[in-house]
């Protein structure tokens, strides 16, 4: 199975073992998914391909919304870019974490070991009429930290020590940039450059 955002390959698409998803729902436009019938430009893909393309952002003024839940809140602020002599686009960031830990840590002495982060963004610029570049960056970490510690006395008096710990970060980080040019009415040429 291939899963994208917006062109960029994503490789570990799920938080927490796959009860979250790794993306924002606030922050996409539309998906593309295929089953089957796959162009050449997905390179041979036998299961699914799934391409999520992310919002551009509002051109006509600033908006925002946010949610809170009991287990994690998140935030969408969208507006447009100051205009500068023919140069006009928009921008969107959105960002959401879990904060289950914080809530144990405040009724317990005992750090809870997990939490996760995201946050996406998107820039768009019209140069002319006619080109247009896009940056598109997303960045999630989930991290798993836990230690334990424990000492019992042996046969022959002596005390022995075991420690156990885990500091497991993992996620995706991409940022691609993006040109298109409208060459002809019936031309129109794209360059893609991600990481």
């Amino acid at each position: 199975n291939l899963l994208m955002l917006d062109g960029i390959t994503v490789y570990n698409p799920y938080h927490l073992g796959g009860i979250f998803s790794t993306f924002n729902a606030d922050a996409i436009k539309e998906a593309d998914f295929r089953a089957g019938g796959f162009p050449a430009r997905y390179g041979g893909r036998m299961g699914a391909i799934l391409n999520i393309v992310n919002r551009e952002g509002n051109t006509e003024k600033v908006t925002g919304s946010g949610n809170i839940s009991l287990i994690s809140s998140k935030a969408l602020l969208e507006g447009p870019m100051p205009k500068w002599k023919n140069i006009k686009g928009s921008w969107m960031i959105s960002g959401r974490r879990t904060y289950f830990d914080k809530i144990i840590e405040q009724f317990s002495s005992e750090e809870f070991p997990y939490y996760f982060y995201d946050y996406q963004v998107k820039i768009n610029t019209d140069i002319g009429d006619n080109n247009r570049l896009t940056y598109s960056r997303f960045y999630g970490r989930d991290i798993l930290t836990f230690e334990f510690s424990d000492s019992e006395s042996g046969d022959n008096g002596n005390r022995r020590k075991s420690d156990f710990n885990i500091n497991w970060p993992w996620g995706n980080k991409t940022n691609g940039l993006t040109w298109r040019w409208i060459s002809t009415p019936n031309v129109i040429v794209k360059t893609f450059v991600a990481r």
